[in-house]
């Protein structure tokens, strides 16, 4: 019974066949000295090399690869979001300043207003 059930199960791999040399199935890296799979490529600037690589980063200063693809997309979407962000926030306090500066008798109510509004960016 336990040799007839697999009878019409085929194997990837059967007894008499050979495996394909290392060579075949992976290409060398002459500046890594050694194998590489495929879809990788060596990048001069990192000194290795890396799988399903898009580019080399300045702005993270490492490969742009299969293993942080998302994290990089993640990234190029972020800084803007941030950037607003940080444009909205000291936008609204510069008018709160010029707002402050209009209304005040003098200057040394005009300098606690200041320090005040400094304490406020100190929190955020």
């Amino acid at each position: 019974r336990g040799s007839s059930e697999n009878e019409g199960v085929m194997f990837p791999l059967q007894l008499g066949d050979e495996l394909p040399p290392v060579r075949d199935l992976l290409q060398f890296c002459a500046s890594c000295k050694g194998y590489k799979p495929p879809r990788a490529h060596h990048c001069s600037q990192c000194g290795r090399c890396v799988l399903s690589m898009d580019h080399h980063c300045p702005w993270t200063n490492t490969c742009v690869g299969i293993t942080n693809l998302k994290s990089f997309v993640q990234f190029t979407h972020f800084v803007p979001v941030a950037t607003l962000h940080s444009v909205i926030v000291h936008t609204e306090m510069l008018h709160l300043l010029w707002r402050a500066w209009r209304l005040t008798k003098n200057a040394k109510e005009f300098l606690q207003i200041l320090v005040q509004v400094r304490v406020m960016l100190a929190i955020l």
